[in-house]
């Protein structure tokens, strides 16, 4: 991506998208043909599943504009950052405890 700079992100990403779904439809053709076939390729999603499908592709072009315009040690604190963030929010809405372990190893992570 940084060696073509002039190349529009989102002409890259449509690329790297396109792959990414061509090597996964072969996977699941070899492995769960049937199961497709007569199931329906949605069958067992829920509105969580959608849901958690649009954020990795959001966070997938977010990285990749990262990558593209930013250095990769943003990326790294970035991660860092979502990471205690993420922790800090399970607190309150999953009732998440805190462990010393995981104190420290995000402590570890992190810095």
């Amino acid at each position: 991506m940084k060696k073509r700079p002039r190349r529009n992100i989102n002409v890259q990403n449509f690329w790297l998208y396109i792959f990414g779904m061509a090597f996964n439809a072969i996977a699941m053709l070899v492995q769960d043909f049937d199961a497709v076939v007569n199931k329906g390729f949605f069958h067992g999603y829920s509105f969580i599943t959608v849901l958690m499908i649009v954020n990795h592709a959001l966070c997938g072009i977010t990285v990749s504009m990262v990558m593209k315009y930013a250095d990769n040690i943003v990326k790294v604190y970035a991660t860092a950052v979502a990471m205690l963030l993420t922790a800090i929010v399970s607190m309150f809405l999953f009732r998440f405890h805190l462990s010393l372990a995981f104190f420290l190893g995000s402590m570890l992570v992190s810095v």
